[in-house]
């Protein structure tokens, strides 16, 4: 019975792998092939809004799973989201035959931003549906879902780069996404959630490991009541507590992780996305192109494949290390921000250190990605019942991170540095 359960659980982790590649590749894509398509429509100075609608809706859409699908099949749930990436993918492409017919570039640009929040959407909603079906299971499978998501960066953008290389074009690679979809919804589909029994052997063996520092937030107990009990500890709710009071009792035991969370993402984004398309001083118009070599006309691309390697590593470390001071993480996203900002001013850094520190920044964003879910996973003062919730909650201040870094960007593209 036990090799049984051993062969159901790395199933399932399999599945979550190909889940979470399959679900931030679109993503991921669209990120490395931001400055291509701003080029493209000839509106490089707009290109902060590439990320900026690859999570705009991405508020409206967790927040539609949070409350308003809770009791929705998640089967249901994923259905719906892959018919929503696909629907993205065919946008774009739609611009991109636009644009090529003499359609204004401007109208084609915002054509294409459509398709980039149909691609995100899908990605802040699948991302949003799984960490609630997780809920279900034993938490360390949780290092399948990062792990995949970690793929998905190092996947979607050496995927970009292979094809500049051989010279494909836009059309041609957001064509290859399309069949994709299938595969995404049969990972989904092929999972097979734990028995109870598994479950309660599962934290029984984990009680004695369990760390204390999981354990600081402080217990609700004001005229209440013990409704469940996880790993023997007692979880206290008000008798009379409505649906805005649970909201908020939730909001508060993840506020801390989620404001960390969120500061992390919009250091990095401003560096992955912002400060990486003006690291290095443009290219005069008198050069010819022959004389630029691959890496100065992909440094953008090189980037932010670096970038998703050091995120693929870090999101994929939770059986090695585990990171209780997530505020840590946030500090050292800070100094990279202030580097890279002074890199943007001074073209200081010659552009293979560039690579390696982009790689650093990314293995930051990944650590405390997934140290700050496994954190709420394991926290033994929020029920079964809630942790669809909390994990959402937590979501959310990761599109309020992305979101913010987006308006960063055009701030910085636009009025701190100009574009060429």
């Amino acid at each position: 019975m036990k090799n049984s359960n051993n062969i159901r659980y790395y199933i399932n982790y399999f599945c979550l792998s190909i889940y979470g590649t399959l679900n931030n590749l679109g993503y991921v894509v669209v990120n490395s092939s931001a400055d291509d398509l701003s080029r493209k429509f000839n509106n490089q100075n707009l290109i902060g809004l590439i990320p900026g609608a690859n999570v705009f809706f991405g508020f409206l859409v967790r927040g539609i799973n949070t409350f308003l699908l809770e009791k929705v099949n998640y089967n249901y749930r994923v259905i719906a989201n892959a018919i929503i990436c696909f629907l993205g993918y065919l946008i774009i492409l739609l611009s991109l035959v636009a644009f090529n017919n003499g359609a204004n570039g401007t109208l084609s640009f915002f054509i294409a931003l459509l398709g980039i929040s149909c691609v995100g959407s899908s990605s802040s909603f699948g991302e949003s549906v799984i960490l609630g079906y997780l809920k279900s299971y034993q938490p360390p499978i949780l290092n399948g879902f990062s792990l995949g998501t970690g793929l998905a960066g190092v996947c979607g953008s050496g995927l970009y780069l292979l094809l500049v290389a051989i010279g494909s074009t836009l059309f041609e690679t957001y064509t290859i996404l399309i069949p994709l979809v299938l595969i995404y919804y049969l990972s989904f589909f092929f999972l097979k959630k734990p028995t109870k029994e598994e479950l309660d052997q599962y934290y029984k063996e984990q009680e004695l490991k369990l760390e204390k520092k999981f354990d600081k937030e402080v217990l609700p107990i004001n005229e209440s009541e013990p409704i469940i009990e996880a790993s023997d500890s007692v979880i206290y709710i008000p008798l009379d507590e409505t649906k805005s009071q649970r909201y908020l009792r939730i909001l508060k035991l993840v506020l801390w992780t989620g404001c960390n969370l969120s500061l992390v993402y919009l250091f990095e984004y401003v560096v992955s996305v912002g400060l990486a398309s003006v690291a290095e001083p443009p290219i005069a118009s008198s050069v010819e192109s022959s004389d630029i070599s691959y890496v100065q006309k992909n440094s953008y691309a090189i980037l932010s494949f670096c970038y998703q390697l050091g995120v693929l590593i870090s999101r994929s470390s939770l059986p090695v290390i585990k990171i209780h001071r997530i505020e840590i993480l946030t500090i050292l996203q800070f100094f990279n921000f202030l580097l890279w900002y002074s890199q943007a001013v001074w073209f200081w850094i010659n552009i293979y250190v560039q690579f390696v520190l982009m790689f650093y920044v990314g293995l930051l964003g990944g650590a405390s990605y997934v140290n700050c879910f496994y954190r709420i996973l394991n926290m033994k003062n929020i029920s079964v019942q809630d942790k669809d919730l909390a994990v959402n909650f937590t979501a959310i201040f990761i599109t309020v991170g992305i979101t913010a870094s987006s308006l960063a960007d055009l701030v910085i593209d636009n009025l701190i540095f100009t574009v060429s």
